[in-house]
C-alpha cells in the first residue's frame, strides 16, 4: 500500500527542524526547505536493478530517505540508488539537486552473506509466541537470532551489547513497551523508536538513525508486527545522524 509522502515529510521536518543548530545559511545537511523540490529537478532514471554499484555510487536500502540517512556518505559521489518506493524528504531533493547527483530508482542489491546486519529478536516475557513471526521472517530471508528474556532490564542490557557494535539491530517485544523505551535509551549506544504505524515508525527510524525497535505485539495483528518488523530490519545498520553523535552515539 503507497503511503503518503507528506505525512512522512511533515514529521521528519518536525523533528530536525527542532534540532537545528544553527541559523539558514550555515554549512550543514540537516536544512529543510520552505517547500518540497519537484521530483523533475533531481536527474533521476528507472533501472530494473541497483546491482553492480561502483565507487560513486551510493546505494540506499531506507523506504524513507532522509538527511540524516544519507550523511556523509553522500560526499563524493555521482548518482544515490533508492528502493522503486522509497519516499525522499524535500531536504533530499533539495541536496541532490545542488550538487547535480543523480537519483536512480531500482530494486536494492541483497546485502553480502557474512557482511549483513542480522536481526535481534528479544521477547520479554511468556505472553507472546514468536515462532511464527521468526519464521515468517526468516521465509523473506531475514536473519534472526532469537533471544528471550522474563527480565526487562536484562532483556536491555543483552540488546545493548548487541547493537552497539553496529553489526546488528533489534527489536524487543514487550507488553511494556513504554518503560522498555526508557530504559533502553539510556543505555550507551542504543537509539530505541517505540513502533507505532509504518510510516511514523520508519520516519522516527531515520530521524535519529535507530537501532532498536520497541513493540507491543498484543497491540497490533500479526500482518502489522511482521510488516512493521520486516522494514525495520531491511533498512540495516543506521548511522547516528552527525547532529545527534555528541548526545546520542
Amino acid at each position: 500500500m503507497a503511503e503518503p509522502s507528506i505525512d512522512i515529510d511533515q514529521v521528519v521536518r518536525q523533528v530536525l527542524a527542532e534540532m537545528r543548530p544553527a541559523p539558514e545559511g550555515a554549512t550543514g545537511t540537516l536544512r529543510a526547505p520552505s517547500a518540497e523540490v519537484p521530483s523533475a529537478e533531481v536527474p533521476s532514471a528507472k533501472v530494473p536493478s541497483a546491482e553492480g554499484s561502483h565507487a560513486d555510487e551510493l546505494v540506499v536500502s531506507a523506504r524513507v530517505v532522509t538527511m540524516a540517512e544519507l550523511g556523509r556518505r553522500i560526499e563524493g559521489v555521482r548518482r544515490v540508488v533508492v528502493p522503486t518506493q522509497a519516499v525522499l524528504t524535500p531536504s533530499v531533493r533539495d541536496e541532490l539537486r545542488r550538487r547535480n547527483i543523480a537519483l536512480v530508482y531500482g530494486q536494492p542489491r541483497p546485502a553480502p552473506s557474512g557482511g549483513s546486519a542480522r536481526l535481534v529478536l528479544m521477547t520479554v516475557g511468556k505472553s507472546f509466541d514468536p515462532a511464527g513471526l521468526v519464521t515468517a521472517l526468516r521465509k523473506e530471508g531475514i536473519e534472526v537470532d532469537l533471544r528471550r528474556s522474563d527480565c526487562l532490564f536484562a532483556s536491555s542490557d543483552e540488546v545493548a551489547r548487541e547493537v552497539a557494535g553496529g553489526r546488528a539491530v533489534a527489536v524487543m517485544l514487550t507488553c511494556e513497551p513504554a518503560i522498555a523505551l526508557c530504559v533502553a535509551n539510556r543505555l550507551p549506544g542504543v537509539r530505541a523508536v517505540l513502533a507505532t504505524d509504518a510510516t511514523e515508525t520508519a520516519a522516527a527510524a531515520a530521524a535519529v538513525g535507530a537501532n532498536l525497535l520497541v513493540a507491543a505485539p498484543r497491540a497490533r495483528t500479526f500482518f502489522q508486527l511482521k510488516h512493521l518488523v520486516r522494514e525495520f530490519s531491511r533498512g540495516g545498520v543506521r548511522e547516528c545522524p552527525e547532529l545527534l553523535r555528541e548526545r546520542l552515539a
